[in-house]
């Protein structure tokens, strides 16, 4: 594989492959993570978004595997809540069509899945979000394996692995106070829009390398937990 064609993700089978061999585990379980955020107004139950939280909070250690597993559980009743509302509607849809429930009464689902916002989804949507929500915290490597789309985004692959074909090696030098407290609130509260600030504090500290510095201003680049960028600068790359 060429550099040209990672970008282009050319051929996205090779590139979901060379992640699959070359990141970390707390990586790939990060792109998965990442993967539902982009869903995240697609995740309709709490249960389901518990799930991508407490699987992020699992990559850090913050949480423990009793908790993953209790996660998992409620993530896959979500899954099966929503076969369960499509069975009712798909019943009643029939029941519509034979005349023998008008589609004003009272006990007709309302069909489409409803966002908070008032959009509407289809149920495939609804459970596929869900589904990669219940693998984000049961088996993160699913999502490069089956690359579900509209979920699965490379984009988020991008920002947690950068670029393979251009590795980066960090000054220590650059990790001043100002940096690090930078990055440290970025993870934390998911404040990437201070990414740019974090690009002025390194290079303040002497850092010139163009890949870590357009990766933090680059106002088309997506950032997720696990950023390398972010990453590197806090040690946990």
């Amino acid at each position: 594989m060429t550099e040209a064609e990672w970008l282009a993700v050319a051929d996205p089978e090779a590139v979901a492959d060379r992640v699959w061999h070359t990141a970390s585990e707390r990586q790939i379980r990060l792109i998965a993570c990442g993967c539902c955020r982009l869903a995240w107004d697609w995740l309709i139950g709490e249960r389901s978004r518990t799930a991508v939280e407490v699987s992020e909070r699992y990559a850090d250690g913050l949480a423990s595997s009793s908790e993953l597993a209790d996660a998992v559980y409620y993530a896959e009743a979500a899954v099966f809540a929503i076969d369960r509302k499509r069975e009712r509607y798909d019943c009643e849809q029939r029941a519509i069509r034979g005349g023998w429930l008008h589609p004003d009464d009272d006990a007709a689902e309302d069909g489409p899945i409803r966002l908070r916002d008032g959009t509407a989804i289809s149920f495939d949507v609804a459970r596929l979000a869900a589904e990669c929500a219940e693998f984000s915290a049961s088996a993160p490597p699913w999502i490069l394996q089956s690359r579900p789309e509209p979920i699965f985004s490379f984009a988020v692959v991008r920002d947690v692995v950068g670029n393979p074909f251009r590795p980066v090696t960090v000054d220590p030098s650059w990790r001043t106070s100002d940096a690090v407290l930078l990055a440290k609130g970025i993870y934390e509260e998911r404040a990437f829009d201070r990414m740019p600030i974090l690009a002025d504090a390194l290079q303040d500290a002497g850092c010139t390398d163009e890949n870590v510095l357009n990766h933090c201003r680059d106002p088309q680049q997506v950032h997720f937990r696990g950023c390398w960028v972010v990453d590197t600068v806090l040690g946990k790359a």
